[in-house]
């Protein structure tokens, strides 16, 4: 089923936040509100969006397995608290750039794992990955649907696409300079 023991640890990961995603969205609101009761927001939203937008940063040039294994469990916990921090305010939307941004890395780097051990196109990789965090984030808004105080809206379907696609264009980018440079 896995082409590796990293990919394995990858996709559990993968599932992990998704799990994660999915079933704060009903706490999400008491949290905003213990949150910003103690002026928390924002500096917690800064210093969460700084980590992750590095981790994927470096992800696209860090391709050695000790390093990535500790950025994407340091991206995992970063966007954990985002989750939590997601409903209620000014930051609502903008905290799924975060989430499906560095949900579409985790899927990318379990791709490119399998595509390093058995062979794939870049392109290939890239719509998997782009249409697999797509789809997570439309069922993330059909969820909410569900939960007393939340809404389905398009919007966040937006943002959960653009956050996908940003992360797969600049990692494939960079995929795709490193693939010509080696020849």
């Amino acid at each position: 089923m896995f082409s590796s023991q990293r990919e394995k640890t990858l996709w559990t990961r993968v599932i992990f936040l998704v799990v994660l995603i999915y079933s704060t969205q009903a706490l999400a609101g008491t949290l905003v509100k213990h949150f910003s009761e103690r002026g928390m927001i924002d500096d917690t939203f800064f210093a969460a969006f700084l980590i992750v937008s590095l981790v994927i940063l470096i992800s696209g040039f860090v391709r050695k397995q000790k390093p990535l294994e500790v950025m994407t469990g340091i991206g995992v916990a970063t966007v954990g608290i985002l989750v939590l921090l997601r409903a209620g305010t000014d930051l609502e939307h903008r905290t799924h750039l975060f989430e499906y941004g560095f949900l579409s890395l985790l899927i990318y780097l379990a791709m490119s794992e399998r595509r390093r051990v058995k062979g794939s196109k870049l392109w290939v990789t890239s719509i998997v990955v782009w249409l697999s965090a797509a789809m997570l984030g439309m069922v993330d808004e059909v969820l909410q649907l569900a939960i007393p105080g939340r809404g389905f809206q398009w919007v966040d379907i937006g943002f959960n696409i653009g956050a996908a696609t940003a992360t797969v264009i600049f990692l494939a980018g960079v995929d795709f300079v490193r693939e010509k440079l080696k020849r």
